[in-house]
């Protein structure tokens, strides 16, 4: 074993036993560094590789880590004496990702294609060349049957695993569609049916891969690229790291944003992935003296989120206080809009009052213009036929409108000429 020394350059990629007990990360600094939980104490360097070390992971049953570099190697270690067992040359180019099969017997790595290893020889077993370009992430499903793949051909590609000694397939059995971006990682559900696949322009989708249905689909999960996504490892959740620091949450049924962190890092974070021991973690992993350890693990059995960044931090999130946060966020949230939707709606219905006032005072004005209108037409009326009755009594007409001249009393009782006696 190395002397102990940790990352100095940003961290790529962080990976936790099945046992929750140990956790591998990888760095730019062309190291992979062990770390034992809870107290995250430094266990040791794995030294070998000669330039960035992209991705690392754990095998099923603890004792294996396998990772890839832009050296263009696949290494193999022992986790116990942290011993690399084996060098994988094959690649002509940076090896992006590595995966290796739940039975661990195989290994998949990434680069200008797909290749495939046997873990404990150094012969390559085949390679898959169907995708046009890079190829950014691979992954198994949880029985090892099958390889998800995604590229800067914006596609995602299901592949058969090889079985025993036959040759690899020359095609995918299935090409996905997927993304108008290069497609950054894509993850398995625990059940083997759904299928993550997420990008650089932000998108994130979820499908049935066997029968090519896109559930969900997420235009802008983040304002930012995806790195990488995971699944909780009861299927339920899933988890997207950005480019910008942030780590959300979604519910995996209807892609519901369950919690956020914001931000998670000082630059992009580069790995994300659930706690296989659900057990709360606080603050960063840092390397501390024996007599001043303190746990960075609780007992509590809460959800736990690790992630890894540019800025060369490995963090631990208690994912449970998070969800709860951010539901009491919506919550008052929610409350907030209702409160101001009940206000707006009450301001209108003044609104609407107060118009409908104007709008009766103008109906009432125009009724009583109406009126008088009429009114005054049948004055006219009258005085007009009043004037005609005149006319043919043989008075004067009425002129205009003005009131016919009266008559006194003395000359009303007086008798008419005809009636004067001589």
């Amino acid at each position: 074993m190395v002397a102990p020394q940790v990352h100095k350059g940003g961290v790529t990629c962080g990976s936790l036993s099945p046992s929750g007990k140990l956790l591998v990360t990888s760095s730019d600094d062309g190291t992979l560094q062990l770390w034992s939980l809870p107290y995250g104490e430094h266990i040791g360097s794995l030294l070998g590789h000669t330039a960035k070390v992209s991705w690392c992971t754990f095998s099923r049953d603890g004792d294996t880590i396998v990772s890839c570099s832009h050296d263009k190697t696949v290494k193999v270690w022992s986790a116990d004496t942290l011993e690399c067992t084996d060098t994988k040359i094959g690649h002509v180019g940076p090896v992006r990702v590595c995966a290796i099969s739940p039975d661990g017997f195989q290994i998949a790595s990434c680069g200008t294609n797909i290749k495939l290893w046997s873990t404990h020889f150094s012969e390559c077993l085949g390679t898959l060349k169907d995708h046009v370009g890079a190829v950014n992430t691979a992954a198994f499903n949880p029985d090892g049957t099958l390889i998800a793949s995604g590229g800067d051909d914006k596609d995602v590609r299901v592949w058969e695993a090889m079985v025993g000694d036959e040759p690899p397939p020359e095609y995918p059995m299935k090409r996905l569609v997927a993304h108008k971006t290069p497609v950054t990682a894509v993850a398995f559900s625990p059940d083997g049916v759904g299928l993550c696949s997420c990008a650089m322009s932000g998108n994130v989708r979820l499908w049935v891969w066997a029968s090519d249905e896109c559930l969900f689909s997420l235009a802008s999960a983040h304002a930012t690229g995806v790195n990488n996504i995971c699944f909780s490892t009861d299927g339920l959740r899933v988890a997207t790291a950005a480019v910008s620091g942030r780590i959300k949450v979604w519910s995996a049924n209807g892609f519901e944003q369950l919690s956020e962190f914001d931000p998670a890092h000082g630059d992009e974070t580069t790995c994300v992935g659930f706690s296989a021991n659900n057990h709360v973690v606080d603050g960063n992993l840092v390397p501390v003296p024996q007599g001043e350890r303190q746990p960075v693990i609780t007992a509590d059995p809460v959800e736990v989120i690790i992630s890894t960044s540019a800025d060369g931090t490995i963090r631990f999130w208690d994912n449970s206080a998070a969800m709860e946060e951010y539901r009491l966020n919506k919550l008052i949230a929610a409350h907030e809009e209702a409160r101001e939707k009940q206000a707006a709606r009450h301001a209108a219905k003044k609104e609407e009052r107060r118009l409908q006032r104007l709008q009766d005072a103008e109906d009432r004005k125009g009724r009583l213009a109406e009126e008088m209108a009429i009114q005054a037409q049948h004055i006219a009326q009258q005085q007009h036929r009043d004037s005609l009755e005149r006319a043919r009594a043989g008075g004067p007409p009425v002129a205009g409108n003005k009131p016919s001249p009266r008559r006194s009393k003395i000359e009303e009782d007086a008798p008419s000429d005809s009636c004067r006696t001589s």
